[in-house]
């Protein structure tokens, strides 16, 4: 197996490309997963390490505790709203309620909800285009009525 990317001298693959070949290979992940479990199992009989481990646990801990960020209720607000419109971008805001509607009222899956909201998006621009183009072909029949 062979690659196009720039790589050492006579070596058949760069770097990324051989890490991804090893670890897509089921041997290797195992050798890996059981000899990163002995480490730990002996890391964890180290009475240095695991009070080393409890002590850095503490400090991550304290600092997330200490920040204002994580319990101001308006920064959570804004927070969960920043996450829902990342999230639901796809979804215009006026059609939000009616999908969450269609989950929990219809149980629908996701997936179908959001396929029936794709198809109102669709009929909604339809419709959108079709009175534009109405309003056009009206704004012309009128132009050509008083250009006589």
């Amino acid at each position: 197996m062979t690659c196009d990317h720039p790589k050492s001298r006579n070596a058949k693959m760069c770097r990324a490309c051989n890490l991804k070949a090893m670890w897509a290979d089921p041997e290797f992940r195992a050798r890996k997963a059981a000899a990163n479990a002995q480490t730990l199992r002996k890391l964890r009989t180290d009475p240095a390490f695991v009070e080393r481990e409890r002590a850095r646990q503490s400090r991550a801990v304290r600092i997330m505790n200490a920040s204002p960020r994580k319990t101001d209720p308006n920064v959570i607000a804004r927070r969960g709203r920043t996450f829902s419109e990342r999230r639901m971008a796809w979804c215009p805001p006026h059609l939000r309620d009616e999908y969450f509607r269609l989950m929990k009222n219809k149980h629908l899956p996701a997936l179908e909800a959001r396929k029936v909201i794709e198809a109102h998006i669709r009929d909604e621009a339809r419709r959108n285009i079709r009175a534009i183009e109405r309003e056009q072909h009206e704004r012309q029949r009128r132009e050509i009525a008083q250009a006589y």
